[in-house]
């Protein structure tokens, strides 16, 4: 279930609260009200906490605490609802602030362990495919004609995450950490809709700091990064295709169910083959186009004349 499907559900028990309380005491509970009932709820999960480590007796086991970690849950979004909060923007400011804050008081890595040839970040890079853009450096992946000028209709909105599904298996990180930078993008000309997204294991993270520093900067600049810490880099390309779930219909404003087109790129160590990065683009299959011309490594050999 998404923030915005929580978000939902959370909302529709306030609302039956507040037609509960209309009935019950003839009015609707203030802010402070709930924010009163959230401290009360943090209250009583302090008690299952400490149950929990055998601190303290208290009836319910772990029934109880499950229900009042989703009670606090709920509070939040609530809170988060009234006061206009973007609570996933928020949170993945406030996951980034404090990664790099931490980080900074954490002891240097020994000098001997990070040290790294010096060469060009350009000169490093390097793709396993002589066909399309340089890495990060378009709209889509390297075979795709994304055509007409593309902008960004949100700013980019940065959460840690945990890598899942196809992205987790590319990447050979499945159910480890990972920043997850998410842009929503749009051609004015046309109204069409891509929605983008960089996936970057904490373990990257964690070998190449700068990309954790500024993680919605500029794609091509993660690339950059990643190529001047001294790293050869390949690239791989998937492409598929799926039904579209109904919040992605309703983010790229689908008016109906057609398939939508999934590309992925792959971004890894060259040398090592350890896979380093994740781009996504989702979008209508009708608004795109894949083109990937194929180059001989080695001219065709004409077959004998009979004479």
């Amino acid at each position: 279930m998404t923030l915005e499907e929580l978000t939902r559900q959370a909302m529709r028990i306030h609302d039956l609260y507040d037609e509960l309380n209309r009935r019950e005491r003839g009015r609707v509970w203030t802010r402070e009200e709930f924010m009163l009932g959230f401290v009360g709820d943090v209250g009583d999960l302090a008690k299952l906490v400490m149950r929990e480590e055998g601190a303290r007796e208290v009836a319910g086991g772990r029934a109880a605490l499950e229900h009042e970690l989703a009670d606090c849950l709920w509070s939040v979004l609530v809170l988060a609802h009234h006061y206009g909060v973007d609570l996933e923007a928020a949170f993945g400011r406030t996951m980034t602030e404090l990664d790099t804050s931490i980080r900074a008081r954490l002891p240097d890595p020994d000098p001997a362990d990070a040290a790294r040839p010096d060469t060009s970040a350009d000169s490093r890079a390097r793709r396993t495919s002589t066909v399309g853009e340089n890495p990060g450096s378009g709209p889509g992946p390297a075979g795709a004609a994304a055509t007409g000028h593309w902008t960004e209709a949100e700013p980019p909105a940065v959460s840690r995450t945990v890598l899942a599904g196809t992205p987790g298996v590319l990447l050979d990180q499945t159910d480890q950490d990972a920043l997850s930078i998410d842009r929503m993008l749009h051609d004015p000309a046309t109204g069409n809709r891509m929605a983008h997204r960089v996936l970057i294991p904490m373990a990257t993270a964690a070998d190449v700091p700068a990309l954790a520093a500024h993680p919605d900067g500029e794609v091509g600049d993660l690339y950059q990064q990643l190529a001047g810490a001294g790293l050869s880099l390949s690239v791989t390309e998937q492409v598929t295709a799926r039904t579209p779930y109904p919040d992605e219909q309703a983010a790229l404003g689908l008016p109906d169910t057609g398939p939508l087109l999934i590309a992925y790129r792959i971004t890894a160590d060259a040398d090592t083959g350890r896979p380093l990065l994740c781009e996504e683009w989702r979008a209508p299959a009708a608004t795109c186009r894949f083109t990937y011309p194929v180059t001989p490594t080695k001219p065709a050999r004409r077959p004998p004349e009979s004479e």
